[in-house]
């Protein structure tokens, strides 16, 4: 403390003498100096000016300093000034000199005025890590033409401008560390710059803390980083000059918000460059760029927008090359595109090393594209975007350029990362270079090439895949690489088809038609249709559009009966070609052979197997509507003037419609349409009325009739009266209607009720247990019924009535114009329930007032709707179609329920578990509004309302007390294997083959085991704690089929029958041949309520069933020695419900085949972990003239020790069975398959009801 105290007395008694020499030579007036340069704290941060290296020598002011300074010297300035301090209010440094802060200075304006100017190649830098700053000023640092900022630490804050760099003044530091610049908390603009003024080797900080910053001049900067807040920037061209340029450089731009008009954060109007390595980040709002933006590696990042991202607009291009576009936390508005003005021209390209990053989650704000005729170019790059092909395709999915084809692509992610370069094939057959050198932020390379798609087709209407579906199956790749080169593709396996056709493999026709073995791992160069082959005859129906349909039939077959065109397309969409009317099918592509109908017969020639024909059509014309909406058209409209070109029609409200005479087929433009007919006179006609109503949008069409959807512009026009716009040429896909979209009229009195209740429910398949919880077995398909209770609709329709009391009894003097009702019912799946595309929809209740709509589904969304049937232009037939309405149900009293069954739901296995229960949800809104006028008297009516759950029928699972729902319990099967055997007699021809004679007949028969299920289930009852005869069944239902299948030589009879062991269990539903395939369907002989019956008719069945075919013929041509097989399926279900006493639910199911049992298995096969149930005989030829005689059989050995006997066996004994011969010849099936799972399902009802 001493030292210091000690210091500051030196120094005074310096500054003291240096004080008293100027007075004494008269250079300073004591009077005033003293004033002008008074220290604004203590003696050591006083405010010092001087020259060069004479310290002594110091200047009040600093324009006094810089007059008295010769160009190139040095200018020091360190300490504090006061707030009204004259040395640097106003300073003018203006000539080549050099002003350094040689220690820091603190200069305070009094907000009156500006602080320091440079001009005439002056220079402001900071010495040994000083720093300079300035507030309380208009524009704290002015730096003029040829004047530079160098290195050092600049913080002007709390200035209107903290500094304005004027024509080529510029900020120029040796690194972006070594000069920094901030300007923050500024009350104007916090800084400007010129054109021609440079950011160079400098980090600036800018904040206008009124948000109302507006910069015009282009801005450059060089290894520079700027960051601004409150700013906003509209880079005006100056010329073809680049407007924003940024060279090894960052430039962070906040939204400013102090205007409306600020909808971007910077609207580029020139050339721009940003490059080597630079980084341009754009935070709360998009860029808007209308002329040539570069992009060369670099990045530009988007953040916090809901305006979208980069917007390409009026002639703006993009060019990305081994550059990376970022988007964070978008919402809304993609992250890039082009096209929505002006678009010829424009286009978005990455080239090289490109990477687009995103979340990836939201189809819109996570991607980009372009709108035609603007262009979206990609060749080469990584893309983590949210692609979704089935949304907006033409707009975000990109093209590879005009070099390449302009076909559109594909986007693929790679299994190897490693690569660095692929080579995809193009449209015109050449390869080209795409670059992946870089991955996304998730490491993984996401890449837009040319695809090569494979379908996999069964070709067999009776195959299957290996998973068990039988749609297409598809898989691509980069067009020219291996399936496996990209994630995604699962190889289809190995179909099978359910009559036993023999799978060959998967093949395709190349080029040239000739044939090839499909392989997985060859590369794929162009589209491939692979089909599989089969031991069988095909016909194959070509839909003239690259699409197949394959109908398989046996190999026997000479001739087949011809499918119809819908027949096929119900089984596969793919097949229908829209736009087209299907005429007949031909045997030759061009249509010049014989027309063959549907239902004809068409013959194989000699030595094939396959049979090819192809559709042929006719065009589909479609009509062009546009619509009054209700309203009736002027006399004067372009529609009644050009009675050639328009036909008007009118609809059953009376609403006129013009419909252009002309039809159109699919694809066709309007403008094509309309031919010489000018499409600029298709504006809304402005005379057009409509009672209660005015016109609400002048020059804009609606796709809607609520005036909700696309609005279409037809005419050319002038966007904000200078951009020239074309007007709109949609293609025409179907029949198409224009609406002309009308608002209320406000002198009209409206009466309106929103939010009615109406009580509604769902149920299954009895609305009589809505409440209760429903199974649904896994596989099987189910319906849901909705419904409401209309009663209080009926009511409103009274009140209107009450409206027009005078008239009660002569409701049809009041007139109704444009009476619409809709009612739009969603039934909400809950994962793990299919939907089908196209579901089976019905409804009660409509009467004559409702019409069914569409149906539509959307993910897990089923919406139904039924709108007012046409024609209810008064009162009285508004209330007479009204009370037709609505039928008697629990749900409400009298006949006032509507309701809308959806039928053909499923499961889906793969998304559910065993006894998960899943809630279906529904909603259903409706509205009505009409005008009645009675005379001069008019009133808007305007109703709506929705359902809430009905106290009746409220699911038993429910929280909510209001939401409809119906609780659905998912069972799924339990799998079995069970053992089977056939036998002959008794042989189950396990040790040696069994031997026939030529041109004996034979009998099958099947047998099972079931002796330990049965002692399982008593087992079960006994240890049961409750009464076992209280639990109630449902729905119990069992089938079994057993297939025999027997080898070309075995001949069947006809119409071959089947017999079964005597049981009160199960019964033979039906026996079918085809082919060589004998089919038996069994199953349950009576319903079951009650579990104790269940098990009374279980466990009274025999140990053993046996079913018996018989008639199967050997003929007596057969050579000897031949060997003859039978194999045998044996596949079954079993489901029910059962509910305990105190009222729990348990379903039970179960799934089952069967195996051959290894004491049985037949002696040609040695694999005893082959498990195919066959039986294979050997034929004997009967010497002539020789009675039938069976072989003396060998004695047997005689055992040691007898096994004890089995089931079978002791069966055999009880009935004396003995070998057979000739005609009397056996051979055994399997027969108690369903009686297994019987069992089974009872058992578990037991334990299930005893655990519980």
């Amino acid at each position: 403390m001493n030292h210091h105290h000690k210091g500051k007395n030196r120094r005074f008694v310096r500054y003291a003498a240096i004080l008293a020499a100027a007075v004494l030579t008269g250079s300073l007036s004591v009077t005033c100096a003293f004033a002008a340069i008074a220290p604004a704290g203590s003696d050591g941060d006083a405010g010092k000016i001087w020259i060069g290296e004479n310290r002594e020598q110091t200047y009040e002011t600093l324009d006094k300093a810089v007059a008295a300074a010769g160009e190139g010297d040095v200018i020091h300035l360190q300490g504090n000034f006061r707030e009204d301090g004259a040395a640097a209010k106003g300073a003018a440094v203006n000539k080549a000199v050099t002003l350094d802060i040689a220690e820091n200075a603190v200069i305070n304006g009094d907000g009156t005025a500006n602080g320091i100017t440079l001009s005439g190649g002056a220079k402001l830098r900071c010495s040994g890590g000083a720093s300079l700053m300035m507030s309380g000023f208009k524009t704290a640092l002015t730096v003029g033409t040829g004047s530079i900022v160098q290195d050092g630490k600049y913080v002007l804050d709390g200035n209107e401008i903290g500094f304005a760099l004027s024509g080529t003044g510029k900020l120029q530091g040796s690194g972006r560390s070594a000069l920094t610049v901030s300007a923050k908390n500024s009350s104007g603009r916090a800084f400007s710059y010129d054109s021609a003024s440079r950011f160079i080797g400098c980090t600036v900080d800018v904040q206008a803390n009124k948000e109302l910053s507006e910069q015009y001049n282009a801005l450059h900067l060089e290894n520079a980083s700027l960051t601004t807040k409150g700013v906003w920037y509209y880079f005006n061209p100056q010329g073809d000059d680049t407007v924003l340029s940024l060279d090894h450089s960052d430039f962070y731009a906040y939204k400013a918000t102090g205007a409306s008009a600020y909808k971007q954060t910077m609207s580029i109007h020139g050339p721009s460059e940003i490059k080597n390595g630079s980084v341009l980040t754009s935070d709360g709002s998009r860029i808007t760029n209308t002329k040539a933006m570069k992009v060369t590696d670099s990045e530009l990042v988007f953040k916090n927008s809901y305006a979208g991202g980069l917007n390409i607009n009026y002639g703006g291009t993009a060019l990305f090359t081994n550059s990376t576009l970022t988007g964070v936390n978008m919402r809304s508005t993609p992250l890039y595109g082009a096209g929505l003005n002006d678009p010829k021209g424009q286009f978005i390209k990455f080239t090289g090393d490109s990477v687009v990053n995103t979340p990836a989650k939201d189809k819109t704000a996570d991607n980009g594209g372009a709108d035609s005729p603007a262009e979206y170019i990609v060749t080469g790059g990584s893309f983590k975007i949210a692609y979704d092909a089935g949304y907006n395709y033409d707009v975000t999915t990109p093209t590879n350029g005009e070099e390449n084809g302009n076909e559109r692509l594909t986007l693929f992610t790679l299994t190897d990362t490693s690569v660095t370069s692929l080579n995809p094939i193009n449209k015109k057959g050449e390869m080209y270079t795409y670059s992946v050198a870089k991955a996304s932020d998730d490491q993984k390379k996401h890449v837009w090439v040319p695809a090569a798609k494979v379908t996999f087709r069964l070709n067999n209407g009776n195959a299957s895949f290996a998973d068990g579906t039988t749609k297409n199956k598809t898989a691509q790749t980069i067009r020219g690489y291996r399936l496996d080169d990209v994630t995604g593709n699962t190889r289809p396996g190995d179909p099978s088809d359910s009559d036993g056709s023999r799978f060959l493999g998967w093949f395709y026709r190349d080029s040239s038609g000739a044939e090839k073995a499909f392989v997985w791992d060859d590369k794929i160069t162009e589209d491939r249709e692979v089909y599989a082959k089969w031991d069988m005859k095909t016909v194959v129906y070509h839909n003239g559009r690259g699409e197949t349909f394959i109908s398989p039939v046996s190999s026997d077959k000479e001739q087949v009966t011809v499918l119809g065109y819908d027949v096929i397309t119900k089984q596969s969409s793919e097949f229908s070609v829209p736009g087209k009317q299907f005429r007949y099918w031909t045997k030759d592509a061009a249509g010049k052979t014989q027309a063959i109908l549907p239902g004809a017969e068409v013959s194989f020639a000699q030595g094939e197997t396959s049979c090819d024909l192809y559709a042929q059509y006719d065009d589909l014309q479609y009509q062009v509507s546009f619509s009054a909406n209700g309203g009736q058209f002027s006399d004067t409209s372009v529609f009644k003037q050009n009675p050639d070109v328009f036909e008007i029609q009118k609809d059953a409200n009376g609403g006129e419609t013009a419909v252009l005479r002309n039809k159109a087929t699919y694809g066709q433009t309007l403008h094509e349409l309309l031919g010489s007919f000018d499409y600029n006179k298709l504006k809304p006609d402005t005379g057009a009325v409509k009672t209660g109503s005015l016109l609400a949008d002048q020059n804009n069409w609606n796709s809607g009739e609520s005036g909700s959807g696309k609005s279409y512009r037809f005419d050319d026009y002038k966007l904000f009266g200078f951009f020239e716009m074309k007007g709109d040429n949609p293609e025409i896909t179907g029949d198409t209607v224009y609406y002309l979209k009308w608002k209320d009229d406000p002198k009209i009195q409206t009466i309106e009720t929103s939010g009615m209740d109406l009580p509604g429910d769902i149920w299954g398949r009895s609305q009589n247990t809505s409440s209760k919880t429903e199974v649904v077995c896994d596989g099987e398909t189910f319906s849901l019924t909705g419904a409401v209770d209309i009663s209080s609709v009926k009511e409103k329709m009274a009140y209107i009535e009450n409206m027009f009391s005078e008239v009660r009894g002569d409701f049809s003097s009041i007139g109704l114009t444009d009476p619409r009702s809709v009612f739009t019912a969603v039934l909400t799946m809950p994962e793990g329930v299919k939907i089908p595309d196209d579901p089976e929809v019905s409804a009660e209740g409509l009467g004559d007032c409702f019409v069914l709509g569409k149906t539509s589904v959307d993910g897990q969304k089923i919406t139904v709707t039924f709108t007012l049937r046409g024609g209810r232009t008064d009162y009285q037939k508004l209330k007479d179609a009204v009370d037709s309405a609505g039928v008697e149900s629990p749900l409400a009293p009298g006949k006032n329920t509507i309701s809308v069954t959806v039928g053909g739901l499923g499961t889906d296995g793969g998304k559910t578990a065993d006894e998960q229960k899943l809630t279906v949800t529904g909603t259903v809104n409706g509205n009505f509004s009409a005008v009645a006028k009675k005379n001069d008297e008019m009133k808007r009516f305007r109703f709506s309302w929705s359902a809430t759950q009905s106290d009746i029928g409220r699911d038993e699972n429910a929280t909510e007390k209001d939401t409809i729902q119906h609780t659905l319990l998912i069972s799924k099967p339990m799998e079995l294997i069970l053992g089977g055997d056939i036998l002959i007699g008794e042989d189950t021809e396990h040790e040696a083959l069994h031997q026939v004679n030529a041109g004996d007949t034979v009998t099958y028969t099947g047998r099972l085991d079931v002796s330990s299920i049965k002692e399982q289930i008593q087992s079960l009852k006994d240890n049961y704690g409750g009464d076992a005869d209280k639990i109630t069944t449902d729905r119990v239902r069992s089938t079994f089929t057993a297939v025999l299948t027997m080898e070309d030589g075995l001949v069947l009879p006809e119409n071959p029958t089947a017999s079964l062991t005597d049981n009160d269990l199960f019964e033979i539903r039906s026996v079918e041949r085809k082919g060589q395939r004998v089919t038996i369907v069994m199953g349950l002989k009576k319903e079951y309520t009650k579990f104790s019956d269940l098990y009374r008719d279980v466990t009274g069945v025999s140990d053993t069933l046996d079913m018996k075919v018989p008639g199967v013929k050997i003929p007596a041509d057969t050579k000897d020695g031949t060997k003859l097989k039978v194999t045998g399926e044996v596949t079954g279900t079993f489901t029910g419900e059962a509910t305990s006493e105190a009222g729990t639910l348990k379903a039970f199911n179960y799934r089952w085949q069967a195996e051959q049992t290894e004491e049985g298995r037949d002696f040609v096969i040695q694999d005893p972990d082959n498990k195919t149930i066959q039986y294979t005989i050997s034929v004997v030829k009967k010497a002539a003239g020789k009675p039938d005689t069976p072989d003396k059989p060998d004695k047997p050995n005689k055992p040691d020790k007898p096994d004890k006997p089995t089931n079978l066996e002791k069966k055999k004994d009880e009935e004396g069975m003995g070998p057979l011969t000739g005609d009397q010849t056996s051979v055994l099936l399997w027969g108690g398959t369903a009686l297994l799972a019987v069992l089974a399902a009872a058992g578990l009802i037991l334990k299930r009801r005893r655990r519980s």
